[in-house]
């Protein structure tokens, strides 16, 4: 942690790595926060190791708390998607059945803007990391993981129960 603080927390890569998304946990010494998977990278003296985050077995952050290091979160996951939300979602990907939208295209800009503006209803202390246009595209291709007319390796089949539902009542109409 040394060597973070005197070496690289005042580098551009890591100025403000805190607020970055990517960063979802950081340890907690001396009133400072630093990003786990890196003080680990420091520690064992390899900047390229990898390992698996979060908060399974065998993960950075058990491996640093069992240490008796404080781990913390930095950002909460977003909220699982609402039926409302699902439904619009839906309703996206049956305007564009043989070719769904990309992430860049103005419809998925607009049912994120739509679904961002709900977001500040629904969850006012996140809606700034609420439902962008990748996690919009991403929902399409679990719907079309779903949709009989297309083969499941064109989808990501790994969607919930709650979009299951959504499908099996509003996908053929």
């Amino acid at each position: 942690m040394k060597e973070f603080d005197t070496k690289h927390r005042a580098d551009t890569l890591w100025r403000d790595w805190e607020s970055n998304k990517n960063y979802r946990y950081a340890i907690a010494e001396g009133g400072l926060r630093y990003p786990v998977k890196e003080i680990i990278r420091l520690a064992i003296g390899d900047p390229n190791a990898s390992f698996p985050g979060g908060k399974k077995q065998g993960a950075a952050n058990e491996a640093v708390r069992s240490l008796e290091f404080k781990v913390i979160t930095l950002a909460e996951m977003n909220p699982k998607w609402t039926r409302d939300e699902l439904i619009l979602a839906l309703d996206l990907y049956l305007k564009h059945p043989s070719k769904l939208p990309g992430a860049d295209s103005t419809e998925v800009k607009e049912l994120s803007a739509l679904l961002n503006r709900m977001g500040e209803q629904l969850h006012p202390q996140r809606y700034d990391r609420y439902r962008n246009r990748n996690s919009v595209h991403m929902k399409l291709m679990n719907f079309r993981a779903r949709d009989p007319n297309h083969p499941k390796s064109k989808g990501l089949g790994h969607g919930g129960q709650l979009e299951e539902e959504i499908w099996a009542e509003y996908g053929s109409n």
